[in-house]
């Protein structure tokens, strides 16, 4: 029986894995109609990403002036949709030869979050954004264009950098990067399936349950459709779960590289070091909270040095991040049409409510939902208190990489609830999986297009 149940589960994450692999072949258009189509960067990040990918595979370097002026002679560096177009330049401009350095962007008016500041026109195309009051700066020789004035990117590099290193073995050529690149964030969407699996079984849930958060975060979450994404939101949420499944296992160094890996990726992810470091300290672990944070905070002073190597400052983007006056980041985060946490998987209210009940428990009587509650607790603090939304982007960007988190504690919260409770909160789950699954298929389609739109963009594609 034990062999059928494993050779059962191994089929079951092949099949998730072919599931993945496949939806980022397909798309459905309106109405009813499945096509075949090649892995594509659609818009926001993700050709840049692709930027910094190819300029690290072929130019093995990031300096991405040429890179962004090949784009716009029509090559392949941010993938086949952006050949031939002006792309906005979300770099930074430094001069080698004095350390100078200023973001490199192009003004949209009317975004929320936009720093004030001063916007200036350079020869190559783009406007430079020099943060504050600095009219001194307008015409400053320092930002021409010329041989010691070089781009670097805004984005953390860590990301791209790890696409680079799973697909160089496969030796591709420029125009099969987006492909490989694909394929890459299948299996690293996949392998979060996997170890929300292993969490599961690690403390203590039965297989059919650690099954069933895995699925839910599979088949039933943004997880799904961002499997098929360029964005970096799901190689921290497998950071994040290995992670957790460290931290459960009692192994506090891999628990802290797990982290540091993540605030690599972005870093207001060291936040989760950070709970883990209360807890432990709660807990009257002080040895174990020592060395946690002696790790994580290696891991950053790694981070912060790097970023001066590349840039000349120490945190990347460099041009500052305005604070809410008021509640309504936490409206936008959990509530927001189109990209409210609530909206797109709505069986998270099963986590994050007893989450918070967790957080309000004896400190002594440690469990899995507190040790989850605390950097989720500090990671909602940081997302109401900065008035700055996912920006152009399917669903709760900001929320993906807590999904395995969240798909644990929901399970754990429905086994733990009466017969009666539970099929109260069953329809929370199907309509998860009925929100993800029409997303992750329509995800490149631009009629409708369902990047910062409610759920309904993707099912008018079902009617």
């Amino acid at each position: 029986m034990a062999r059928w149940r494993r050779a059962g589960l191994v089929l079951c994450f092949a099949s998730i894995l072919l599931i993945y692999w496949s939806v980022t072949h397909l798309e459905l258009v309106p109405v009813r109609t499945l096509q075949h189509v090649s892995p594509r960067a659609i818009s926001g990040d993700e050709p840049h990403y692709l930027i910094i990918l190819n300029s690290i595979l072929f130019d093995h370097d990031l300096q991405l002036q040429d890179d962004y002026a090949r784009v716009s002679r029509g090559g392949l560096e941010a993938g086949a949709g952006y050949a031939g177009t002006n792309l906005d330049h979300p770099t930074i401009l430094v001069n080698r030869r004095t350390g100078y350095h200023a973001s490199a962007l192009i003004y949209r008016p009317g975004i929320r979050g936009q720093e004030p500041g001063v916007w200036l026109s350079t020869g190559s195309g783009f406007r430079v954004f020099l943060p504050g009051n600095s009219f001194a700066r307008r015409n400053d020789p320092e930002l021409a264009p010329g041989p010691d004035v070089f781009e670097v990117p805004a984005h953390p590099v860590a990301f791209p950098a790890l696409l680079a290193l799973l697909i160089a073995p496969l030796r591709p050529a420029l125009a099969d990067v987006e492909r490989d690149a694909s394929l890459a964030m299948v299996l690293i969407a996949w392998a979060g399936v996997v170890v929300t699996f292993l969490i599961g079984r690690k403390v203590g849930m039965t297989q059919g349950a650690a099954l069933g958060a895995a699925l839910l975060l599979g088949l039933g979450s943004p997880w799904f459709a961002y499997a098929r994404s360029y964005y970096s939101e799901p190689a921290i949420g497998l950071a994040l779960a290995l992670a957790l499944y460290a931290i459960e296992a009692d192994r506090l160094v891999p628990a802290a590289l797990a982290v540091g890996a993540a605030l690599w990726l972005k870093a207001p992810f060291v936040l989760v070091g950070a709970g883990f470091v209360l807890e432990l300290l709660w807990e009257r672990r002080f040895r174990d909270a020592i060395l946690m944070s002696l790790v994580v905070g290696a891991c950053g002073l790694a981070l912060v040095s790097f970023n001066y190597w590349l840039a000349r400052t120490f945190v990347i983007p460099d041009f500052g991040v305005p604070l809410a006056t008021d509640f309504h980041s936490l409206y936008d985060t959990l509530l927001l049409p189109g990209h409210g946490l609530f909206i797109f998987a709505p069986w998270t209210a099963l986590a994050l409510f007893p989450l918070g009940h967790a957080l309000c428990s004896e400190p002594s009587h440690s469990s899995l939902l507190r040790r989850m509650a605390l950097p989720i607790a500090l990671y909602l603090v940081l997302l109401v208190i900065v008035d700055y939304d996912p920006g152009y982007s399917y669903g709760p960007r900001y929320w993906v990489p807590f999904m395995p988190w969240l798909a644990i504690a929901a399970v754990e919260t429905m086994r733990s609830s009466s017969l009666g409770r539970r099929i109260i909160y069953s329809p929370l789950l199907l309509a998860g999986v009925a929100i993800a699954i029409p997303a992750a298929l329509c995800y490149p389609n631009t009629h409708p297009f369902i990047y910062s739109l409610p759920p309904s963009a993707a099912w008018r594609a079902l009617f």
